[in-house]
C-alpha cells in the first residue's frame, strides 16, 4: 500500500493530529486513529485533495452564468436520452405492490453487459429498482413571505412567486399525464391558474389494492381537503401545457417554466426534505398562440414520458444530483478532504455557508446536464439537505459487486485505496480480472407476477466515466496557509466512506487483506484493526493480540479441493 509509512513518521503525524487537537486528546476518549497511521491520509495529502477541490470550484464557479436557456434545457435533453417512456406498453401481469396507506410500486430490471470476454460465465449483472406509481397522499410544501435563495438562471432572476404558480401549474400537468397513461382523470380549460394555484383538483387511481394520488400532486402544508362535490373529468395534458406555456412566453418567464418542472420531478426524493415556496402570484390567462412557440418547449413537453420515468425511479434523481460532486479518483479515506475543499470554494466570503449562486454557476460550468436540477433543488430550498448527502449516493462498482448475482450496492462513492496483490484476491474474483469488467451496455427488463423477465426496449452502450489523476501536487505555500476548521468533520466523512466500503466488501469478498508486499505482518494486523475498516458491529478482534495456533492438522481434503479450484481459475 503506497500510503503506509515508517513508524517514525506516523508518529510524527500523530503528535502533530494531537497537538492540534489538544483539548480532546487530553478527555477521557482515546484517539485510536492519526494522519499518516496507513489508513488515514497523512495531513500533507489531505492538504493537497482539499487545495485541489478548492482550486477546481474556485474556477468553476468563475465562469459567469452566461449559458443561454436554449443551450442548458439542451444538454438536460442529453440527460433523458436513451431514458425509457414511462410505463409505455406493460405486458399483463406485472408486479405491481401496493396496499392502502402505501406506495404503490412497479419492480423492474436493468441488466449491465460488463464483459466481452468470451470465457466469461458472468457476463452480465441484473439490478432489480422500484419505481413509484401511486402515493398515499400528496406532497405537501411549505411557504414563506420573505425571499430566500433568489438566483439568476441563464442570465434570468428567476422570481419567486410566480415561480410557485408555475410549480403549480407543472405538478398538475404531469398529474394529469400521470392519469392519462394510467387511464383515470382531472382537468378544466376555463379556470386554469385559479384551479391550479387553489389546489382545486385532484389526480387519483383506484386499484383492488387501495386508492393512490399522483406521486406529483402537490398540496400546500395544512391544506384541509374537505370537498366533497368533485366532478370527474377527461384529463388533457396537452391543453394544459399550452396554457401554462402561453402566459409565460408573453410574461417572459420562459426561464421559471424550465426550472419549474425540474421541481416538481425532485418532489418525490425519499431523501429531501418538503419544498419551501414563497406565495404563489397570479399569472394572467393568455390565449393560445401555437405560431409564437419556442421549438425547445415543444420538444420539452414531447420528453414529459421520459421525465416522468426517471422521476418515478427511487434514487435516480437523487444520485444524478449528487454526481455532480462524484470523482472516481478520489479514494474513500480522501473523500472529507475533498468535500471540504469544494465547500470552502462555495462558501461566502467570512461564512461558512454555500452561496447557491456561486454553486448554481460551478455546477452549470462542470455539469451543464445538471444545472436545471440543480436550480430547482435551489429554488425548493432543498439544496442544503443535498448536499449534506452527497456522499452517500453515488455508487462504485467493482467487479466482486459485477460477478455476483445477487448483493447490494456498496454505500460508498468512492473507490478504494492501495493495491492488492493477485495472489490476495478471492478465487472468484481473480478468475475475472482478465475479463475487466465495467458497464458496457444496458436494457431493461419488466417483472411479471410470475417472476418472468420481458424485454422492455433496446440495448444502449453504457457512457464512459473519464478519471482524472487525483489530487495533483499544488504549491506547498499554499497548502501550508489553509486553516482547515472542520477537519474532524471531514475525517468523520472520509471514515464512513471508508467503513461502508470496506464492510461491504467483508461481507461478500471476505474482506480486504491490506497487505500489498511491503509491508511487515505486525503492522496489516494492526491496520486489519483499523476504526476505520474494523466491523462496527461484530466482535472486537483488534483488542487482543493474535496468537499462533499451537498444533495444525492438516487437510488433505480440502488442500486437494483448494488445488483443484486454483487450476480451474488460470
Amino acid at each position: 500500500m503506497s500510503d503506509i509509512l515508517s513508524k517514525d513518521i506516523m508518529q510524527t503525524e500523530a503528535n502533530a493530529y494531537n497537538s492540534d487537537n489538544s483539548d480532546e486528546s487530553e478527555s477521557d476518549v482515546a484517539i485510536t486513529w492519526y494522519p499518516g497511521d496507513g489508513i488515514c491520509p497523512p495531513t500533507a495529502r489531505f492538504n493537497d485533495c482539499c487545495q485541489s477541490k478548492y482550486i477546481e470550484w474556485k474556477e468553476a464557479f468563475g465562469h459567469q452564468d452566461q449559458c443561454p436557456l436554449i443551450s442548458q434545457t439542451r444538454a438536460f435533453f442529453g440527460l433523458l436520452k436513451n431514458v425509457p417512456l414511462f410505463l409505455h406498453e406493460p405486458p399483463k401481469h406485472l408486479k405491481i405492490l401496493g396496499r392502502p396507506k402505501s406506495f404503490l410500486t412497479l419492480r423492474s430490471s436493468l441488466c449491465i453487459r460488463t464483459t466481452d470476454h468470451p470465457s466469461c460465465t458472468q457476463p452480465e449483472k441484473s439490478i432489480d429498482f422500484l419505481q413509484c406509481l401511486g402515493s398515499p397522499k400528496p406532497v405537501t410544501y411549505k411557504t414563506a413571505e420573505t425571499r430566500f435563495h433568489e438566483i439568476s438562471f441563464a442570465g434570468h432572476t428567476l422570481r419567486s412567486g410566480y415561480f410557485t404558480s408555475i410549480v403549480l401549474a407543472w405538478s398538475y400537468i404531469i398529474s394529469c399525464r400521470w392519469v392519462e397513461i394510467l387511464q383515470q382523470a382531472g382537468e378544466d380549460k376555463d379556470s386554469f391558474w385559479p384551479i391550479v394555484t387553489e389546489g382545486r383538483w385532484k389526480a387519483l387511481v383506484k386499484r383492488p389494492d387501495g386508492t393512490f394520488h399522483s406521486p406529483w400532486m402537490l398540496r400546500k402544508e395544512g391544506t384541509k381537503g374537505k370537498q366533497t362535490n368533485w366532478t370527474l373529468v377527461s384529463p388533457n395534458s396537452s391543453l394544459a401545457f399550452d396554457i401554462l406555456l402561453s402566459s409565460c412566453v408573453l410574461e417572459g418567464l420562459e426561464a421559471e417554466c424550465i426550472v419549474g418542472l425540474a421541481s416538481v420531478l425532485i418532489l418525490i426524493s425519499r431523501h429531501m426534505p418538503p419544498p419551501t415556496f414563497a406565495p404563489p402570484v397570479s399569472i394572467p390567462t393568455s390565449p393560445i398562440l401555437p405560431s409564437s412557440m419556442p421549438s425547445i418547449f415543444t420538444e420539452l413537453f414531447q420528453s414529459i414520458d421520459k421525465c416522468i420515468f426517471l422521476s418515478s425511479t427511487q434514487d435516480a434523481l437523487d444520485s444524478l444530483l449528487c454526481s455532480a460532486f462524484f470523482d472516481p479518483s478520489i479514494p474513500c479515506n480522501l473523500l472529507g478532504a475533498a468535500s471540504l475543499g469544494i465547500t470552502k470554494a462555495l462558501s461566502a466570503p467570512n461564512a461558512d455557508s454555500i452561496d447557491y449562486q456561486q454553486l448554481l454557476n460551478a455546477v452549470t460550468s462542470k455539469s451543464p446536464h445538471l444545472s436545471i436540477l440543480w436550480a430547482a433543488a435551489i429554488c425548493n430550498d432543498q439544496a442544503n439537505s443535498l448536499l449534506n448527502m452527497a456522499v452517500s449516493r453515488a455508487n462504485e462498482f467493482q467487479t466482486s459487486y459485477f460477478i455476483r448475482p445477487n448483493i447490494s450496492v456498496p454505500w460508498s462513492p468512492a473507490p478504494p485505496f492501495g493495491v492488492t496483490p493477485v495472489q490476495n484476491c478471492s478465487l472468484e474474483v481473480r478468475a475475472h480480472l482478465a475479463h475487466q469488467h465495467r458497464p458496457i451496455s444496458w436494457n431493461i427488463y419488466w417483472i411479471l407476477d410470475s417472476g418472468e423477465r420481458i424485454l422492455a426496449g433496446e440495448n444502449h452502450p453504457a457512457a464512459a466515466i473519464q478519471v482524472h489523476n487525483m489530487c495533483g501536487p499544488g504549491p506547498l505555500d499554499q497548502v501550508n496557509e489553509l486553516h482547515f476548521a472542520n477537519r474532524d468533520a471531514a475525517d468523520e466523512q472520509s471514515e464512513v466512506a471508508t467503513s461502508r466500503l470496506f464492510n461491504w466488501h467483508r461481507d461478500y469478498d471476505d474482506g480486504i487483506w491490506l497487505d500489498d508486499g511491503s509491508g511487515d505482518i505486525g503492522l496489516i494486523r494492526r491496520l486489519q484493526a483499523h476504526a476505520w475498516i474494523s466491523d462496527p458491529f461484530g466482535d472486537s478482534i483488534g483488542d487482543e493480540p493474535v496468537e499462533e495456533p499451537t498444533h495444525r492438522e492438516l487437510c488433505t481434503e480440502s488442500v486437494l479441493r483448494w488445488i483443484s479450484d486454483v487450476e480451474k481459475s488460470q
